[in-house]
């Protein structure tokens, strides 16, 4: 049985363009089960802050995943965007999820 590393990703992005950060253990959990997918699987990733995980309300119900660097000047970067059974986002969908971190990226500085 895998041990389950304490889960509290500290807020590493601004929430707004209906996307959020997961911030539990059970909103992950939840989330998987609601897309059908597998972002629970990254759990001991999310609890090392290797990544991070976001749910998106609008456009489209999509769960989106950041990396994250520590080395770089910015360490965030979105390694993906998945719908219900990894659905592909559409295009309206990819540029609100990229004009969100851009926006991100300008408050980060």
């Amino acid at each position: 049985m895998q041990r389950r590393l304490r889960f509290h990703p500290p807020k590493c992005l601004a929430n707004g363009y209906g996307i959020s950060q997961i911030v539990n253990f059970e909103n992950l959990c939840a989330e998987a089960k609601e897309q059908l997918h597998c972002i629970v699987v990254y759990h001991n990733r999310i609890a090392v802050v290797y990544c991070t995980a976001f749910r998106m309300e609008f456009p489209e119900r999509m769960t989106i995943g950041i990396s994250i660097n520590s080395k770089k000047a910015f360490p965030y970067e979105v390694q993906q965007i998945v719908g219900y059974k990894n659905s592909i986002p559409s295009e309206e969908t990819q540029r609100v999820v990229h004009a969100w971190f851009e926006t991100c990226k300008r408050m980060y500085r």
